[in-house]
Parts: C-alpha cells; structure tokens; sequence
C-alpha cells in the first residue's frame, strides 16, 4: 500500500514547496501522487535518454581516470547521477572508488531511486558507508528514505550503525514506503535506543509520531514487548502525548501497548 503522505513529502520537496500547499492532491490518490512525482523527475531524463546513453558507452571505453575527471570537472554530480543509471556496475564502482566521498554524497542526493535500483542492489556496501554518513550530516531524509524502499534488506541492515540518531531515523522514516523493513531495522534496537526513538517522536511533530506509531504497527510481537518493557522508562506525559496521538488517528496498537503499560 502507497502511503500518500510519504509521495507528499517527496514531491513538495522537488517543487520546493510545503507539503500543506500540496493537500489539493490528496483528490487522485495515492498511486495518482506517486505518479505525477515519477513523471516530474524522469520527464528531463527521458527527454535526453538517447544521449545519456551514448554518452555512459563512451564512457565505458574511456580510461577510469579521465572518466572521473569529465564528471567532475564538467558534468557535476546532476549529470553524473543521470549517467549511473545506464553505466554498467563495474564501472560505475571504479568510478566511485575515485570519486572524493563529498561528490559521492551529492551524485547520491540527485539519483531517482526508482531509476537507481540495480545500482543500489549490487554495489558494495562499504561504498555506501561514507555516503550514508553524508546524507546524514546533510539531513537529507527524501534521498535516504527514498534508498530504503530500493536498497536489499541485508544492505539497509547493515548501514544502520551509521544512523544512530532517533531523529534521523523517524525522518528518514517519513520518506520510506517500506514501513515493513523500517520496523525489521527497528527490531535492531537495544532498549536505550527504542527508548530514544520513542521519546523523540513524543517530543517531535505530528510527523515524527505518525512515523513511530507506523512502525509500532508492524513490529513482530517478540519487540511489542520489548516496547512495553522501555515504556515504564519513559515519563508519563511523554507517554500520554503519544498515546492521545495515536489514539486520535487510529493506531490502535499503540494505544493498547501504552494501556498495558498504565495497567
């Protein structure tokens, strides 16, 4: 199921809007937003495709040195992460092992995930660190979230050491699809930190406690009870505050969880 409120987010973000001025689009729907938001960003790639093409071909025959080089000094991150998506694997990660890690971050933060799926399914991990890391120190939540729904499992597992912030994690959360492989990442959590995730969503905006209400949905019952366990740590009113929440917007779970736990 698409979540609307994530296609939101996404598309106001690229027509540097708020997501409030956006509401109107709430007439076509989930799959009618996630739409338009495509079409928005493939619109200038599809346009030039041919030569993209051609160009990553080229690329592909020309020394790794000198490729890095052209992207760098002359196409800039925007045209290089249009060209990722037609270079083979292997060259795109020699490319990238030359790449400086802060032209890494801003190729990462022009991709379109939807286009960026076999690249993010077969490139290396340790790669993927440092750019993580970037994303991160940029806040750049849309990007991230938007790995997530394209990123295997295993990949997003592992690069979660490099987001321990509560709040990075809720926001990044708030642009992912996948709520299903946010909660499995959930499931990672030691009690101090789900005790700080949960806090901060109780302390954050509407946004941030919509995010952990989500996941509280789609956590296996083995970590519903590890979140009744750390909800004894957490101070009541910031407990209250979530629990009026969800229970104002219909997450149930929640709610029982949090009347368990006053019980």
């Amino acid at each position: 199921m698409i979540d609307i409120n994530v296609e939101l987010r996404r598309l106001a973000l690229l027509l540097h809007t708020s997501v409030e001025e956006l509401d109107y689009l709430k007439s076509i729907g989930p799959e009618g937003v996630q739409t338009l938001r495509l079409k928005f960003q493939d619109s200038l790639i599809d346009d030039f495709e041919p030569a993209l093409s051609k160009l990553a071909s080229t690329a592909s025959m020309t020394p790794t040195s000198v490729s890095e080089k052209i992207c760098v000094k002359y196409l800039g991150p925007t045209l290089t992460s249009y060209l990722s998506y037609y270079t083979p694997i292997k060259m795109a990660t020699k490319l990238a092992q030359r790449f400086a890690p802060d032209f890494m971050v801003e190729v990462a933060s022009e991709q379109i995930p939807e286009r960026a799926k076999a690249l993010l399914e077969d490139f290396p991990v340790d790669l993927m660190r440092p750019v993580t890391r970037g994303l991160v120190a940029r806040a750049d939540w849309a990007t991230m979230g938007g790995f997530v729904d394209y990123l295997p499992a295993e990949k997003s597992l592992a690069l979660m050491a490099e987001v321990p912030d509560p709040v990075a994690n809720l926001r990044i959360a708030s642009f992912a699809q996948n709520k299903e492989l946010i909660a499995r990442m959930v499931t990672q959590f030691d009690d101090a930190t789900l005790t700080a995730l949960v806090v901060a969503a109780a302390d954050g905006d509407d946004v941030m406690k919509r995010e952990v209400c989500i996941v509280a949905d789609h956590l296996p019952e083995s970590s519903l009870e590890q979140l009744l366990r750390v909800s004894e740590s957490i101070p009541a009113a910031q407990q209250q505050t979530l629990e009026d929440y969800a229970a104002a917007n219909g997450f149930n779970r929640l709610v029982e969880i949090y009347r368990q736990s006053a019980g």
